[in-house]
């Protein structure tokens, strides 16, 4: 391609493809023309197409909140057995069993929730880190 022969088909100053199209002013002056114009907007039947989303039980949410702290806490307690060394392989079962158990738990509640709901994003997040430990261990990444 040859980028010259593309710069020589634009002309520099004049007249430009845009003016044509719009009048003859520049795009500034058609800018301007079209943030000033004001337009009305009937706000009711703007948001007639849009439904409140239904009301979520808070037993729902405190329950939910609840479980991921408690997911929360387990993948810090997973972390600190974790650090020590002379741990096996073999001790850490029950914190992978606890944390499959959480994984579980924390779906369980999502599923419950809208799918646009903050709550459900938590909780998949939450669910998700103890997953990939769950996996991690499962594979064999801990054991020598």
């Amino acid at each position: 391609m040859n980028v010259n022969r593309i710069n020589q088909s634009i002309p520099a100053g004049g007249s430009r493809s845009g003016q044509a199209a719009n009048g003859g002013g520049d795009f500034q002056q058609v800018l301007e023309s079209h943030m000033h114009t004001a337009v009305a907007v009937d706000a009711p039947s703007a948001l007639a197409g849009v439904s409140a989303p239904p009301p979520i039980d808070p037993a729902l949410k405190v329950s939910a909140l609840e479980l991921c702290d408690r997911a929360i806490n387990q993948l810090e307690s997973y972390q600190q057995v974790l650090g020590n060394l002379s741990i096996k392989a073999a001790d850490l079962e029950p914190h992978v069993s606890a944390l499959e158990e959480r994984v579980i738990g924390l779906l369980e509640l999502k599923e419950q929730l809208p799918a646009g709901d903050p709550l459900a994003q938590v909780l998949d997040r939450v669910s998700t880190s103890c997953y990939l430990e769950t996996v991690k261990f499962r594979r064999g990444d801990y054991t020598a």
